[in-house]
């Protein structure tokens, strides 16, 4: 099944109810490594220090692959390249109500907003 959304839109919603939810957003902090005991996460050590956490979540994008792999988790995500425009659909024109995926051409084209 083919779908899409706008990344941004959502992302900035996550964020937004997070922080008003109390969760903490640390940027430009690496991960060094989980400790683990009894097979449960109860620190992570990173560049900026030790962090004590009721709960993590991992949402690292393309990365999260590389920082589950530091808790022997594989997990089959790979990344795509490719290029994207954003055009205005002129009032003459009928806009798309579905993708459209040429999987030979390796083109696609979604309708994002309005």
């Amino acid at each position: 099944m083919d779908s899409n959304f706008d990344s941004y839109k959502i992302s900035k919603k996550v964020m937004d109810l997070s922080l008003k939810n109390g969760v903490k957003f640390l940027p430009n902090t690496e991960v060094l490594k989980f400790e683990i005991e009894n097979d449960k996460i109860t620190n992570i050590l990173t560049n900026n220090g030790r962090l004590d956490f009721d709960k993590i979540i991992i949402a690292c994008g393309i990365d999260t692959k590389e920082m589950l792999a530091k808790l022997s988790i594989k997990i089959p995500l790979m990344p795509i390249k490719g290029y994207s425009i954003t055009v205005k659909i002129p009032p003459s024109n009928i806009p798309l109500k579905y993708n459209v995926c040429d999987d030979k051409s390796k083109v696609y084209v979604t309708r994002l907003g309005d």
